[in-house]
């Protein structure tokens, strides 16, 4: 299945919130039911708080994912997988690793190429110096911070930028 209309930035904000969420416990993970006490019984009627696991759902609400949100998520596992999320993850046999190998192909398939607000041009060192990603994600665009070209410095630089839909338009 392709071509599903989803928000990429939103989709990403979910799939690594949910991803977060689920990776320092993976117990926190269930699924058949929204959530589960410790004693594995399902809740019903009380706080999604109270709980001591969640579906994917449940952790999505949980963790403050909007709507926006889940729902670009949910269309991009949905393009991913072939099928509705939750019945994906509620599938019989699924296991937390699947459930988050599908979360970090979401937010892979669906990150920005920077997710800061620092410039994209490098200043001649092929590295953008970044503090909002840690510099993971802020390279040259020219070079990809490889180094697998004389980076000839921003000014000289050969990457395109005609196509750049934020420049000034006074």
């Amino acid at each position: 299945m392709t071509g599903l209309a989803f928000d990429r930035a939103a989709a990403f904000k979910a799939a690594t919130a949910l991803y977060d969420f689920y990776a320092n416990d993976h117990s926190r993970w269930t699924q058949g039911a929204v959530a589960r006490d410790a004693e594995g019984r399902e809740l019903a009627g009380r706080p999604l708080t109270d709980a001591a696991s969640w579906c994917i759902a449940g952790a999505a609400e949980v963790t403050g994912v909007s709507k926006e949100e889940w729902d670009a998520f949910a269309a991009s596992a949905h393009e991913l997988r072939g099928e509705p999320v939750v019945a994906w993850v509620d599938a019989p046999g699924r296991t937390f690793d699947e459930v988050a190998e599908l979360l970090e192909e979401v937010a892979a398939s669906t990150a920005p190429e920077c997710i800061c607000d620092f410039p994209t041009g490098c200043g001649g060192t092929e590295h953008v110096q970044c503090s909002g990603c840690g510099g993971d994600l802020c390279v040259c665009a020219a070079c990809g911070g490889y180094g697998e070209m004389d980076c000839p410095g921003c000014d000289d630089c050969p990457r395109d930028d005609d196509d750049s839909s934020d420049e000034d338009q006074s």
